[in-house]
């Protein structure tokens, strides 16, 4: 970065903590920065919720809302913007009873961070108990929180999710997918990228119109519901431990391998190997190939209406 460059980023830096601190509440106002050619916007905030979108405009627009329960709290909750070349960082934090400043949950204080910036940039966010919500992007994203809810829809592109307890829902993704989470249910609708991952220990997981040809839905103790037809030559790898799986499937060949205590299925198989805890066969030919594993619970392979 020139010179000239650094100047510019500890500008904005200096400009919108001050614009920050001047009011009670920021709702309505937005700090713009221009962005011609965005790569990659991190956002850190673990004080509140964070909301991404999308947009034609070679710029980022800021709008952050500060609420407190007292007015010397208030002035001393800041977000800090380093801009380097394409790449900007938002980060919000505190200035604690030392003065020093820090990107830490504090009680009684919050800042929801509301940011429009440039499709193509790569998204990366996180929240402590603050819901993420990234939407209309072309080069993917990485979203994580502690305790909040994880929401996105219509991104291009790889796309990481991490929770340790919230609910994440994925709709309208064309790239990778890759989710994890400890506690909360896992929503997909609409993905037909390379490969989708999910696993969670604690949680029920949803896969309607699934399209990849790769996908992996794994759960510990929950159930999982997939829901939609199957890709030719696809690989499906459906893992309960402690909860049933249920398929609702458009007609279409597939090889099948189930093991659980009871396989209920409403296909007529071929080649049929039929013992206690196993179903192995194959419908119409054989195709896609379906993994199915639950360990103490039911598989059910019904016919969608």
């Amino acid at each position: 970065m020139t010179p000239c460059a650094a100047r510019i980023a500890v500008l904005v830096t200096i400009a919108l903590c001050a614009r920050l601190a001047a009011a009670d509440d920021m709702e309505g106002n937005a700090v713009f920065l221009p962005m011609p050619a965005g790569e990659a916007l991190t956002v850190r905030n673990p004080l509140g919720a964070v909301r991404l979108r999308g947009w034609e405009r070679p710029e980022v627009r800021i709008v952050a809302e500060k609420r407190a329960r007292s007015g010397g709290l208030l002035d001393r909750l800041k977000v800090r913007v380093n801009l380097e070349g394409g790449r900007l960082d938002v980060t919000a934090g505190v200035y604690l009873a030392d003065d020093t400043w820090h990107p830490v949950p504090l009680d009684g204080a919050r800042i929801n961070l509301t940011i429009d910036a440039p499709r193509e940039m790569t998204v990366l966010a996180t929240t402590f108990s603050g819901e993420i919500d990234a939407s209309g992007f072309r080069s993917g994203a990485r979203l994580a929180s502690e305790q909040g809810e994880i929401r996105a829809a219509d991104i291009t592109g790889p796309v990481d999710t991490r929770s340790l307890d919230g609910k994440q829902s994925m709709q309208g993704i064309h790239g990778r997918l890759a989710m994890s989470g400890v506690a909360g249910d896992i929503d997909l609708e609409s993905i037909d990228g390379e490969t989708v991952d999910a696993t969670v220990y604690r949680g029920q997981i949803t896969a309607r119109e699934v399209r990849a040809p790769v996908v992996r839905l794994r759960t510990t103790v929950g159930t999982i519901l997939f829901v939609g037809p199957l890709r030719a030559g696809g690989r499906y790898e459906l893992r309960a431990h402690d909860g049933d799986l249920r398929l609702v499937l458009r007609p279409s060949p597939f090889r099948l391998l189930a093991r659980a205590r009871a396989v209920r299925n409403q296909f007529a198989l071929d080649g049929v190997e039929e013992r206690p805890g196993l179903l192995r066969g194959q419908f119409n030919g054989g195709g896609a190939s379906l993994e199915l594993v639950s360990a103490n619970g039911e598989i059910r392979l019904d016919k969608a209406p």
